[in-house]
C-alpha cells in the first residue's frame, strides 16, 4: 500500500517552530520557580533566621554589659586611653634588679683574705630590703664583720638618664647615694670544712634596706664604691664602728685643754 505524505513543508516548520517555542517557555517558567524558590530562601533566611540571631547576639550582648559594669573602676582598667597613660609610669616604676649582680660582685671582696660566698639572695620590692645567706672561711667571723661594714660603706654615683633615654656625658647631674641602711647581721653559725686543712665554715645572714635610686630605671649606674676603694685600715676594717663614736668630740676637748694651758702659762 502506497502512503502519501501530503503535509507541506510549511506545516512541517510551523510544527518545529511550536515545539521550540514550548521548550523555551517551559525552561522560562522553570527558570522562574527557581528563581523564586531562592529568593524566599533567602528572605527566610534575612527575616527569620538573621532576626533570631541577631535577638540572640543583643541579649548576650546586654548580658555581658551588665557583668563588667559590675566591676569596680571598670573605666580604669579597659580605657585605651588608661592604657596607655599608665605604660610610662608602670615602666618607670620597674627595677632593674640584675645590677645586684654588679653590688655583690664588690661586697664579696673576691681573691682578697677576706672574700665572701654568697649563697643566695633575696630582693623585696615591697619592703624595700635586700637578704643575703653568705658563707666564709678565710677569717672567720672577722671576715663577717667586714662584710658587713663594706655594704655600710657602700657608695654608689648615678646620674638620670636624658629625656631621649641616652646616657648624660657630663656629670654635671651626677648624684652620690648610700647604697645600704639598717643593716643587720644574723644567725652566725660555724660547721666543719669537708676538708678540715681549711678550717672552720663561718655561714651567716645579712638584711639591709636598699636605696631606691640604685635600681631605678631612670638612673645610670656611674660607679659602685666599696671598702676596696676607700678606707681599708685595719682600725676601720676590724675594729668596731661604734668604738669610735665620741672621737669628734676628743680634738675639741684637746684643744680646750691647751687653750686652759696656754691661758695658765700667760
Amino acid at each position: 500500500m502506497i502512503q502519501i505524505n501530503l503535509i507541506p513543508d510549511v506545516k512541517l516548520d510551523l510544527i518545529r517552530i511550536q515545539k521550540h517555542r514550548n521548550l523555551v517557555i517551559s525552561m522560562a517558567i522553570l527558570a522562574m520557580m527557581v528563581t523564586l524558590a531562592v529568593v524566599l530562601i533567602v528572605a527566610f533566611y534575612v527575616f527569620g533566621v538573621q532576626t533570631i540571631r541577631d535577638n540572640i547576639a543583643n541579649n548576650n550582648i546586654k548580658q555581658e554589659e551588665k557583668n563588667l559594669l559590675q566591676i569596680e573602676d571598670l573605666d580604669k582598667n579597659v580605657t585605651i586611653q588608661n592604657q596607655l597613660s599608665a605604660i610610662n609610669k608602670t615602666h618607670e616604676d620597674k627595677l632593674m634588679t640584675s645590677r645586684i649582680l654588679g653590688i655583690l660582685s664588690v661586697i664579696s671582696q673576691k681573691g682578697t683574705p677576706n672574700e665572701i660566698n654568697i649563697l643566695s639572695f633575696a630582693l623585696s620590692k615591697a619592703e624595700g630590703t635586700v637578704s643575703l645567706v653568705a658563707q666564709t672561711k678565710a677569717r672567720g667571723f672577722e671576715a663577717a664583720d667586714i662584710f658587713k661594714k663594706n655594704i655600710e660603706a657602700l657608695q654608689v654615683r648615678y646620674k638620670p638618664y636624658n629625656d631621649d633615654g641616652s646616657v648624660p656625658s657630663s656629670k654635671e647631674n651626677e648624684q652620690q647615694v648610700t647604697f645600704a641602711s639598717d643593716v643587720i647581721l644574723s644567725s652566725p653559725t660555724t660547721s666543719q670544712s669537708e676538708n678540715s686543712g681549711n678550717g672552720d665554715l663561718v655561714s651567716f645572714n645579712i638584711s639591709f634596706k636598699y636605696a631606691k635610686e640604685v635600681f631605678s630605671m631612670k638612673n645610670y649606674i656611674d660607679e659602685i664604691r666599696g671598702l676596696g676603694k676607700g678606707n681599708v685600715t685595719d682600725s676601720y676594717m676590724r675594729l668596731p664602728r661604734d668604738l669610735f663614736k665620741d672621737t669628734d668630740k676628743a680634738p675639741n676637748n684637746r684643744g680646750s685643754a691647751g687653750e686652759n694651758g696656754n691661758e695658765k702659762k700667760n
